[in-house]
Formats: structure tokens, sequence, C-alpha cells
């Protein structure tokens, strides 16, 4: 994508490399930047076949 492009080129980074890892259950559990998804499961009115 040209905004990839800008943001690597902008900050002098290798293109389509990342930079750091930062997984979902720090993100919640320990740093809570992140809150945790729930599925809910609704019944519409459309009959199923």
């Amino acid at each position: 994508m040209f905004s990839d492009r800008l943001y690597y080129d902008f900050f002098e980074m290798e293109h389509r490399v990342p930079t750091y890892a930062y997984d979902y259950e720090t993100a919640v559990y320990q740093d809570h930047v992140l809150v945790p998804y729930y599925n809910y499961e609704v019944k519409t009115k459309f009959w199923r076949k």
C-alpha cells in the first residue's frame, strides 16, 4: 500500500519488516490497552431452510 511506503520511508525503516510484536494477551491482560472480545449470538426472524 502507498501508506505503508510513506510510513516506512518516514521512519527510515526497512519495508515490510515488523519492528515489534505486541500480542493480544499482553495488550488485554497486562497493559489493559484493549478489552477482551466476546461472541454474542442472536437469532433473527429469518427462517433458515
